[in-house]
């Protein structure tokens, strides 16, 4: 099979072993040299008797093809180095050994029919070219592992770097503004309470919605330089306290608060409240996440001019997590932008009208409660953000009245 890639010769491998053993099924198993996982790499024919049917479809990660030999099996033959044969469900199974002990090695794994004599000097003969395939393809499926690993944690680093940056600057700003800022606030409620002419109490008005739009902004930022601690009655504080919550409950908080804004715009909201339980979180930050999500859906469709725009609002449970997807009908956002629209400061709208935060400070806060934010879109096909947080055990915590 010369210029052949690995898989395709582990395949031709497998059909001219089952043809020449009349089998109606073979495969090669191959032990990862880091995972310890035996899986298959290669098949040829059905691992199914032909009165049996699987029990569902095979998952991603699973090592077993329904119906096939359990890997134990496998390993015990690799183990050993000695041939195996199992039976179950009206299949018998023979396993050959395939470079016994070694890292890379694995197994030939055969089905056959029952009475049915094996030759098992063919086995032999063929486990000398599958050890050469069964050592080269998982080394190279483990590199390919290994690489995929390296890339997830250098981008991670990258991440990290960046909010450890705009941490930096939110201290140093806090540190340098919000004295000055205090001293404007005191004179100008000084001031306040000292004039009577209306048309100066207006203007003094506006510089306190000034002063104190700079110091939520600054609120914002800190975010991102405080990570939580605990007390001695475990509870934990980020930017607040963290109390028993019930998610639903501030949707539909953020969804009123939102109410007169959308129905000026013709936006739609729905809501779709699952039977989800209580988690220990922060109100007031997952108040912020939700109405991040959703003025920044309204301003998109509102700037795309969408037709009935609308946005649904679901949560679920699913397992031991927490789910609530944000989406929206629309324009989406596009591909060569998906990969920045976290990134603190970075935004689509127009100077003025955005400060590239809240995306940042929505995936910081999930972050630091224990969760994870997802995107998927497609351009001209709406946005939906999932995020995905723990629920299980703390909600039972919680339901208790432990600390968490």
């Amino acid at each position: 099979m010369p210029g052949a890639d690995m898989g395709t010769q582990a395949h031709v491998l497998c059909h001219r072993l089952r043809t020449t053993l009349d089998a109606p099924y073979c495969s090669l198993w191959v032990l990862g040299p880091s995972s310890g996982l035996f899986r298959p790499i290669a098949h040829d024919g059905s691992p199914l008797a032909e009165d049996s049917s699987p029990s569902g479809p095979r998952r991603e990660n699973e090592s077993t093809i329904p119906g096939e030999v359990p890997s134990e099996i496998v390993s015990r033959a690799w183990s050993t180095g000695d041939f195996q044969e199992w039976s179950s469900a009206g299949q018998r199974w023979v396993v050959q050994p395939v470079s016994a002990r070694v890292e890379g090695g694995g197994a030939i794994v055969v089905r056959v029919g029952h009475g049915r004599p094996i030759d098992r000097e063919v086995l032999q003969l063929a486990a000398v070219p599958a050890a050469t395939l069964a050592l080269r393809m998982g080394t190279d499926r483990e590199l390919t592992r290994t690489r995929r690993e390296l890339d997830d944690m250098r981008a991670e680093m990258i991440e990290e770097s960046k909010l450890a940056a705009v941490g930096r600057l939110a201290a140093g700003v806090a540190h340098e503004l919000n004295t000055p800022l205090g001293a404007v606030l005191t004179m100008v409620g000084s001031l306040t309470r000292t004039i009577q002419e209306k048309d100066v109490l207006r203007r003094l008005e506006i510089m306190r919605e000034g002063v104190d739009k700079c110091k939520s902004i600054i609120e914002k930022l800190l975010v991102f330089s405080r990570g939580p601690v605990e007390n001695e009655d475990g509870l934990t504080f980020s930017r607040f306290v963290r109390a028993p919550m019930e998610m639903n409950r501030i949707v539909r908080e953020a969804v009123d608060l939102l109410e007169e804004q959308m129905r000026e715009d013709g936006v739609k909201v729905v809501t779709d409240l699952g039977n989800i339980p209580p988690i220990r979180a922060n109100s007031t930050q997952w108040g912020q996440v939700l109405t991040n999500l959703i003025a920044n859906a309204r301003d998109a469709m509102k700037a795309a001019g969408t037709e009935n725009p609308t946005i649904t609002v679901r949560t679920s449970a699913e397992g031991k997590h927490l789910v609530v997807t944000v989406s929206d009908n629309g324009p989406g956002i596009p591909q060569n932008l998906v990969g920045r629209i976290f990134d603190p400061f970075f935004t689509t709208k127009d100077i003025g009208k955005g400060t590239g935060l809240g995306l940042a400070i929505v995936r910081e806060i999930v972050k630091k409660h224990d969760g994870n934010i997802d995107l998927q879109t497609s351009e001209g096909a709406g946005a939906t953000f999932v995020i995905k947080v723990p629920a299980g055990a703390v909600a039972q915590r919680v339901a208790a009245g432990a600390p968490v």
